[in-house]
C-alpha cells in the first residue's frame, strides 16, 4: 500500500496525500500535530506555515505541538526577510568557520565563542535602523539546544558598540548545516536592541528570560 508523507515533519504513514490540489485530507499528523486543511488552510501562506510549524516541532523535541499555535503566530515567525546585499567572499569564510564550530558541538564537543559576532556584523550592515557607526563587539552563547543531527538552536547576547560605549542585547539563532557540513543549508537569526525591548537594561534580563522577549528588532534568514 502506498504511503504519503507529512510535508512538515516527513512522517510517512498516511493512506492518502495530505493535500491533493486544493483538497485536504483533514488528517492530523501523529508526529508533529498539524491538521491538514485547518492549520494550513490558506494557500498563499501554506508553505510559510509548514516551515514555521516544523521549527516549532524541532524546538519541542519532535513532539506534537499542543496547544496549537495560532495562524498569526506561525505567519509572523515565518516572516523573516533575507539578508541584505550579496553573499561576499568574507561572509562565506565566516559561515564556513562558524559551521566548523557548530559541527563540533553536534558531534559532542563544546561551543567555542568567536565567529558568530563577526557574522552578525556582516548581516547587520545595511539593515534599516543599524547605524554605520555601530559595530558588533562580541557575541556570547549562553545556552544551546541540539535539534537534530545537523541543526542547533543558540541563545545568548551580542554587544552592539557605538562611540559612547556598548550595550548587551539578546539574540537567538537556528543554524542548519549543509550536507558536506562545511557551511549552512539554512539559518534564521533574531536580534534585539536594548531600546527595542521595554524594560531591558544593561545585563538584563538573564539569558534564561530572553526566550520570552516579545519584540525583536531584526529577523534575518539565509536567503
Amino acid at each position: 500500500m502506498a504511503t504519503f508523507e507529512c510535508p512538515v515533519c516527513g512522517f510517512a504513514g498516511f493512506s492518502e496525500p495530505p493535500w491533493r490540489d486544493e483538497n485536504a485530507s483533514f488528517d492530523i499528523c501523529p508526529s508533529c500535530g498539524i491538521q491538514f486543511g485547518y492549520n494550513d488552510a490558506r494557500p498563499d501562506s501554506r508553505e510559510r506555515v509548514h516551515l514555521a510549524w516544523r521549527k516549532r516541532w524541532l524546538l519541542n523535541q519532535k513532539e506534537p505541538l499542543d496547544p496549537w499555535p495560532t495562524f498569526e503566530e506561525l505567519v509572523d515567525e515565518a516572516a523573516a526577510h533575507p539578508r541584505q546585499g550579496p553573499v561576499t567572499a568574507k561572509m562565506q569564510r565566516l559561515e564556513a568557520n562558524l559551521a566548523q564550530d557548530v559541527d563540533k558541538v553536534l558531534r559532542g564537543g563544546e561551543y567555542r565563542q568567536g565567529w558568530l559576532g563577526f557574522l552578525l556584523q556582516e548581516l547587520l550592515d545595511g539593515e534599516e535602523g543599524w547605524s554605520r557607526g555601530w559595530c558588533v563587539d562580541d557575541a556570547a552563547v549562553w545556552e544551546y539546544s541540539v535539534l537534530d543531527e545537523s541543526s542547533i538552536d543558540l541563545w545568548g547576547e551580542f554587544h552592539p558598540m557605538a562611540s559612547n560605549g556598548y550595550w548587551k542585547s539578546p539574540f537567538r539563532a537556528i543554524f542548519q548545516l549543509n550536507e558536506s557540513r562545511d557551511g549552512f543549508a539554512d539559518f534564521e537569526i533574531w536580534l534585539g536592541l536594548a531600546d527595542a525591548n521595554p524594560g531591558l537594561r544593561y545585563g538584563e534580563p538573564t539569558p534564561r528570560q530572553w526566550p520570552r522577549v516579545k519584540e525583536w528588532r531584526y529577523h534575518i534568514r539565509a536567503d
